[in-house]
């Protein structure tokens, strides 16, 4: 019996074909043929569509544990699927995929390599192939081709046109584009001149053969070229400007630059006052244009008009009176003979200085270092000089407002004037007359001789007595600001070196009363507002006896004592920071709760020296949570009663794990340094310090804030 791979094995039976074919397929006819002959089976007859598609029709979808009638049998687990199925004892099972590459074909069920240009498309993709279209067929192993008569684009057939790459009638070429310039232009023509397309190597390209306008011979017109273009009245094709046509295709006339017979000269230019005349002729007197060195020129040979014959005009200086305008004309250049160089008799005002003038500026202002009757201004001329003097009263008083230096009467100006009771002309106040023109004396707000000071009045008692002495401490006189005046300048005598009745507060330890002065009223700092000594944490309990301590709960005992002091009765109080060596920073815990527990439940986390480390802390921690909602527990002492611990339970304000430097790896059993203890106090914020709850990690720590409802500042001893 011949085995088959069929897409749907439902089908076929031991006489009957599983699939249709199409009618007159000579693929179907061959598959039907192999089927028949070996197997002598009967073909069953089933209805089919004898379209071109029929064939590439997916069979039912078959999966594995479908029933099958034929062992051996394979198909397909899908289309366009790599999974083949075999059939064994009735059923459908998976068999060795296909290839990468390859699809289990539905019409053979075997594996067929992908079409290369159907591969990731569906089923029914076009695309071309030379002049035809190809469609991907079943499972994208087929394809079916349909021939163009025109082209194929896009998987579609489109009829031949320009700029498709094929020259075809009536074209001439076709470059596959419709861009002109490359030889080819967007009508499939070949470039030419006149075409109206400029391609390379044309300049321009104006569609006609006019040699007139502006593009001959598909290059621009341009003058020279042998042709007469816009804007050009002649071209001869050279550059000769001596000829008929000049270089500027222009025909030769006067003032073109070009020396030509009839002409004297031409300098290419409009002026006609230079070395060549617009006419082309040499400049001279009498042709009309006044020309550099000549007053004027008006044409004629008259010598008797407004312009000579010399092409001078006619005017002062040149020997001849001529009334009006001349009083005079001795033809010279000097103003101070009888004649000025302006044709006019000399006089004061004329602006020249004449015989007998000292000076003349030829104006009518007085006060501009020249009078009107040409004499030099000077002080008491009784003319005020803007830039020299400040006043002129034409006489040489000194004491009348104006001074015989023409300035105004001032006090400093060495003359006394009416009203001064003296003028040394200086600006010196402690010498006989003061800046203000008055004898010195006490009291007038000018320190002078034989004075140590001067505050303007004649009163004892506010610094400067009323003979101008300076009052100062220690002269036995209570006087200014003085609290007080014991004759002398020493300190711890009742009155301070500085005159202040000495109390404490002021600053100064008055031994043996005072021991300290912080200058202060904080009474719960190094100081107490007695000025004496708050006492050490040592003195407070003899148990916190080593600096070690200081965080631990016989130094936290120390602390409740000093807030006892201040009638501050805490559960405990601790030590949340240091301000300098011996030096810490202590305080009273709010909101928290004493409880004598079971010493079993700390499990011996909490012995000496132990007894703020976190492993203790943590235990503590753990016996305070079913005693109520508490956040906080820290050691406080031993119990009540024997076998029992007594700990601080409370809520806290804030509890956080993270990272905080001098806290962070803290080894469970070592006791918490103050310079963690002075980190956490930071991040709780003021008036708050913080308790490790948990024994810390490398980078981080857990801690829970506390209030603190005292805080100050207690020396270790």
């Amino acid at each position: 019996m011949l085995s088959r791979r069929m897409s749907h094995p439902r089908e076929l039976e031991r006489k009957n074909v599983r699939r249709p074919f199409r009618s007159g397929s000579s693929k179907a006819g061959a598959l039907l043929l192999l089927l028949l002959l070996p197997c002598q089976c009967t073909f069953r007859e089933r209805a089919f569509n004898a379209s071109p598609a029929a064939e590439n029709a997916p069979a039912p979808s078959i999966a594995a544990g479908d029933a099958c009638g034929e062992t051996g049998l394979r198909a397909c687990a899908g289309p366009s699927q790599q999974q083949r199925l075999v059939c064994e004892n009735g059923v459908y099972r998976p068999d060795s995929p296909c290839s990468a590459g390859s699809n289990c074909d539905q019409l053979s069920g075997s594996c067929l390599p992908i079409v290369a240009e159907c591969a990731g498309k569906p089923v029914g993709a076009r695309f071309c192939a030379a002049a035809a279209v190809k469609v991907c067929g079943l499972d994208l192993v087929r394809v079916e081709s349909e021939p163009c008569e025109g082209m194929c684009v896009g998987g579609n057939c489109v009829t031949r046109r320009c700029g498709d790459g094929v020259t075809t009638a009536p074209e001439q070429c076709d470059d596959g584009n419709l861009v002109n310039g490359d030889g080819c232009t967007n009508e499939c023509k070949l470039a030419a001149c006149g075409n109206g397309v400029t391609e390379p190597p044309e300049e321009c390209d104006d569609g006609n053969t006019l040699d007139t306008d502006a593009c001959t011979g598909c290059r621009v017109a341009r003058c020279g070229d042998g042709r007469v273009g816009p804007n050009e009245a002649c071209d001869d094709g050279n550059t000769d400007d001596t000829d008929a046509c000049n270089s500027a295709c222009t025909p030769p006339l006067c003032g073109d630059g070009v020396l030509r017979a009839g002409e004297q000269c031409d300098d290419g230019n409009a002026l006609d006052n230079d070395a060549c005349t617009n006419a082309c002729t040499y400049p001279r007197c009498g042709d009309a244009v006044v020309q550099a060195g000549e007053a004027c020129d008006d044409g004629n040979a008259l010598n008797d008009d407004s312009c000579s014959n010399t092409c001078t005009v006619p005017g002062c200086g040149d020997g001849t009176a001529q009334p009006p305008n001349e009083e005079c004309d001795d033809g010279n250049q000097i103003s101070t003979d009888a004649c000025t160089v302006a044709c006019k008799k000399p006089k004061c005002g004329d602006s020249f200085v004449q015989t007998g003038e000292e000076c003349d500026d030829g104006n009518a202002i007085n006060t501009d270092g020249c009078t009107t009757a040409c004499r030099l201004a000077k002080c008491g001329d009784g003319f005020v000089q803007r830039l020299t003097e400040e006043c002129d009263d034409g006489n040489s008083v000194g004491s009348d407002g104006c001074t015989n230096t023409c300035r105004a009467a001032r006090c400093g100006d060495g003359l006394t004037q009416t009203g001064e009771e003296c003028d040394d002309g200086n600006a010196i106040n402690n010498d006989m007359c003061t800046t203000t023109c008055r004898r010195p004396a006490c009291g007038d707000g000018t320190l002078s001789a034989g004075e140590t000071c001067e505050d303007g009045n004649k009163l004892d008692g506010d610094g400067c007595s009323a003979s101008c002495q300076t009052e100062v401490c220690g002269d036995s006189k209570k006087t200014g600001t003085e609290e007080c005046d014991d004759g002398n300048k020493n300190d711890n005598d009742g009155c301070s070196a500085v005159c202040r009745v000495e109390v404490c507060g002021d600053g100064i330890v008055q031994r043996p009363r005072e021991d300290c002065e912080d200058k202060n009223t904080v009474d719960t700092d190094l100081c107490r507002n007695g000025c004496k000594n708050a006492a050490s944490l040592n003195a407070l309990s003899g148990d916190c006896q080593n600096i070690n301590q200081i965080t631990q709960t016989v130094c936290m005992v120390a602390v409740t004592n000093w807030c006892k002091q201040y009638n501050n009765s805490p559960v405990a109080g601790m030590v949340f920071g240091q301000n300098a060596d011996n030096e810490y920073r202590v305080g009273c815990i709010n909101g928290v709760k004493r409880f004598d527990v079971n010493s079993s439940l700390l499990e011996n986390k909490c012995g000496p020296g132990q007894q703020q480390s976190p492993a203790c802390l943590e235990k503590v921690q753990a016996a305070c949570r079913p005693l109520g909602a508490y956040q906080i527990g820290f050691y406080v002492g031993v119990g009540a009663t024997t076998g029992t611990f007594a700990i601080a339970c409370g809520a806290g304000t804030k509890t956080a794990t993270e990272n905080v430097p001098n806290c962070n790896g803290i080894a469970e059993g070592n006791p918490v340094p103050v310079t963690c203890a002075s980190a956490l106090a930071e991040k709780c914020g003021n008036g708050k310090a913080g308790m490790i709850q948990a024994r810390a990690q490398s980078n981080q720590v857990s801690y829970t804030c506390v209030d603190l409802n005292l805080t100050g500042t207690a020396r270790f001893r």
